[in-house]
């Protein structure tokens, strides 16, 4: 029924403040609120408390949190390995600051996560597919010791593109929701034309999600929760 959707709550953690999720949300008439680094700062103390007290208060009113993490993960990507390599030590010992706030980032998403958990809500968390962050012990025991699954897309098959060409992009999600990994499972590349590299100029745009790929996202989320939506992207044959 739509009282069941009602009682969902949308929270995305490290987002923009006009995010197409959290659009997607609005657009869907659903409560959501985004966690960005102006309105919590996830590196502080204060931050996350905020965080963690509007979780609880949303919660009280009977809201059931689906929760969407993408962290930055630039501390973390393939580049860093290049430019190690090309800048030597002092690159490597600037990168221990940049990681160590990521760390503190991340530590405050298992936070946010488990009082989310905890109230019988779900939990997603995106990044690139060949992150070197995914093998950050504390996010490999989280997602094992809470039963996440994991789902693999690729960009092109939301219609990322640059220039005309389509973007690959591969992107990893881990979730507790298993409706969002049906959902999101058939979206992979099956382009017949040449990709536009991933790189340069290209590589932060392709960090933002396409209207489709937000829709998607809130239609596997809310599946479930006792509603069908008008606006259902086609899936790829």
């Amino acid at each position: 029924s739509p009282s069941d959707v009602s009682k969902v709550a949308f929270a995305e953690f490290c987002c923009g403040s006009q995010s197409l999720l959290g659009q997607e949300a609005e657009r869907k008439n659903i409560r959501y609120i985004r966690f960005t680094k102006e309105s919590h700062d996830m590196t502080s103390k204060r931050g996350v408390e905020r965080a963690l007290s509007d979780i609880k208060t949303l919660q009280v009113k009977g809201y059931k949190i689906k929760l969407w993490a993408s962290v930055p993960c630039r501390p973390w990507s393939l580049r860093t390995d290049l430019n190690a390599h090309r800048l030597g030590p002092r690159y490597r010992k600037w990168l221990v600051s940049p990681r160590l706030e990521s760390n503190l980032i991340l530590q405050s998403f298992v936070d946010v996560a488990d009082l989310v958990l905890e109230g019988n809500g779900d939990v997603s968390f995106e990044w690139p597919a060949f992150c070197h962050g995914w093998k950050i012990p504390l996010l490999q025991n989280f997602f094992a010791s809470r039963n996440f699954q994991d789902v693999r897309v690729d960009g092109c098959a939301f219609g990322l593109q640059h220039q005309g060409r389509p973007v690959k992009k591969p992107w990893l999600i881990m979730t507790t929701h298993s409706p969002l990994v049906k959902q999101l499972k058939d979206f992979r590349c099956n382009c017949t034309v040449e990709h536009a590299p991933c790189a340069g100029s290209v590589a932060p745009a392709s960090e933002n999600y396409t209207p489709k790929m937000a829709a998607e996202i809130l239609n596997g989320l809310l599946h479930n929760c006792g509603s069908t939506w008008g606006y259902v992207v086609p899936r790829p044959q």
